[in-house]
């Protein structure tokens, strides 16, 4: 403010200045105004940035310590993913499994709110759909809106219901080099999901994946013992 009249008086006319010079002083006042207000602008923006950051942040925190906390059982996980993505976006239709082969099973699925069965589902070559690219890929996918998207889609959709979801997040859950599942939430809104949700949910996702791959871990060495307590048994 202190620039802006210090500009002020700097550019001041005595009191014979032609129109053509008031004219010129007023435009050179004008702009300084404005380049002042732009700066205050980017300065608030920043400010909102960061207290945003600091809260998603936070909020990461927070989702990271309740999945280390859950049950290492892929079922507990899953109900406790289902949770914290309900935090991050609306999960009206919201899906996690796993693969097994060319298999792919529900461990947690949502359909209008309503829970589902679990299923599971052949995946044939060539026929794998979105879940199948994310499996192929590790890459995650935000689909804004199916319609309009269809052509350029990297695999063509594969839903049965007559009334489809218009947008999504495909989210795989990453351990090292292995995708061990994927997270999905779609919605009947267009544009209902933005970078923001596919950011947290990712994060999510691979919190929930390193928990999965523990609790396989676990399984695998009680296995392992039971083996070799029964061969000491013989």
């Amino acid at each position: 403010m202190t620039a802006v009249l210090s500009l002020r008086q700097a550019i001041s006319l005595p009191s014979g200045s032609s129109p053509d010079q008031t004219t010129i002083g007023l435009a050179i006042l004008a702009i300084a105004l404005l380049a002042s207000l732009i700066v205050m602008i980017r300065r608030v923006r920043q400010r909102l940035e960061l207290t945003r950051r600091v809260a998603e942040l936070a909020s990461l925190a927070e989702v990271g310590l309740r999945i280390a906390r859950a049950p290492l059982e892929v079922y507990e996980l899953a109900e406790t993913a289902y949770q914290e993505a309900a935090r991050v976006a609306a999960t009206d239709f919201f899906q996690l499994g796993t693969f097994d082969g060319d298999t792919y099973r529900t461990l947690l699925w949502v359909r209008d709110g309503e829970r589902q069965p679990n299923q599971a589902f052949r995946m044939p070559p060539g026929q794998e759909g979105l879940v199948g690219w994310v499996r192929q890929t590790g890459s995650p996918l935000l689909v804004s809106d199916f319609a309009a998207e269809r052509e350029r889609l990297p695999a063509t959709p594969s839903y049965d219901a007559a009334d489809p979801p218009s947008s999504a997040i495909f989210v795989p859950l990453l351990a090292g080099d292995e995708v061990l599942g994927v997270m999905v939430i779609q919605s009947r809104r267009r544009s209902a999901f933005g970078d923001h949700q596919l950011r947290l949910l990712v994060i999510l996702a691979n919190a929930v994946a390193s928990s999965m791959a523990l609790a396989r871990l676990r399984a695998r060495i009680e296995f392992r013992t039971l083996q070799l307590a029964l061969i000491k048994e013989i």
